[in-house]
């Protein structure tokens, strides 16, 4: 248990910022403003837009 935690925290150290988390579920969210805006243009979908900031 103590080492999968441990391999977990240098894991977050090492790629702190993955590119493409993976998702769960059948949506494929954009994560790039102007490629999610050019997606639902072309697919004439509405834009969902979640501003998310982590306070501190």
């Amino acid at each position: 248990m103590l080492a999968a935690a441990l391999a977990l925290l240098a894991q977050s150290v090492l790629d702190p910022l993955p590119q493409q988390p993976v998702e769960f579920g059948a949506v494929r969210w954009e994560r790039e403003y102007d490629a999610a805006r050019a997606r639902a243009q072309r697919e004439a979908k509405p834009l969902l837009t979640l501003f998310q900031e982590v306070p501190g």
